[in-house]
């Protein structure tokens, strides 16, 4: 059995693998990967993508962040405005930053009047900032599954905040 408990963006990392099979740098290459994606998409990193954005209402969005923000329409649509990247935790009195804001008006006839979206190129609109802490730790756990699957293992389960995968075959 393999186990391995980090800390990462304030949230507990648990992974357990119940299988035989390990692979020397695995906590190495999870490290790497939530490094990668702190760069990203954490507002707590001042010269991140996602704080650049915020920052500048604007920004060419990576790969990465281009194919999460077009999941995040997407589960937008499916779920009537539950899952609202504007919906920034600062804005409802998570940081010394906070603002009042008014959320009743952001429903899903709202939310594509908040931005727009030209090629890559990301505009913010109404001083709207952007936070993915929701999906991102969510994208996380699929990425890290589906590496492990990809080399073999069956058996094994990940829980990133409540963001919880489970691979179980006999």
């Amino acid at each position: 059995m393999f186990k391995l408990e980090l800390n990462k963006f304030w949230t507990k990392f648990e992974l357990i693998i119940l299988d035989e099979i390990l692979i020397s740098d695995l906590e190495d290459k999870i490290n790497n990967l939530f490094s990668d994606y702190e760069l990203i998409f954490s507002r707590f990193v001042e010269n991140s993508e996602i704080s650049k954005i915020n920052n500048n209402s604007r920004g060419d969005l990576s790969p990465l962040f281009f194919a999460l923000f077009e999941k995040v329409i997407e589960l937008n649509k499916l779920t009537d405005w539950y899952f609202n990247p504007f919906i920034n935790v600062d804005n409802i009195g998570y940081s010394s930053k906070s603002i009042n804001k008014d959320f009743s008006n952001m429903n899903s006839v709202n939310f594509y009047n908040n931005f727009e979206l030209n090629n890559r190129e990301l505009i913010l609109f109404n001083n709207f900032t952007l936070d993915f802490w929701w999906i991102w730790k969510w994208y996380c756990v699929d990425y890290i599954s589906d590496y492990l699957i990809k080399n073999n293992f069956k058996n094994y389960f990940i829980n990133f905040g409540w963001d919880i995968y489970v691979s179980w075959k006999r």
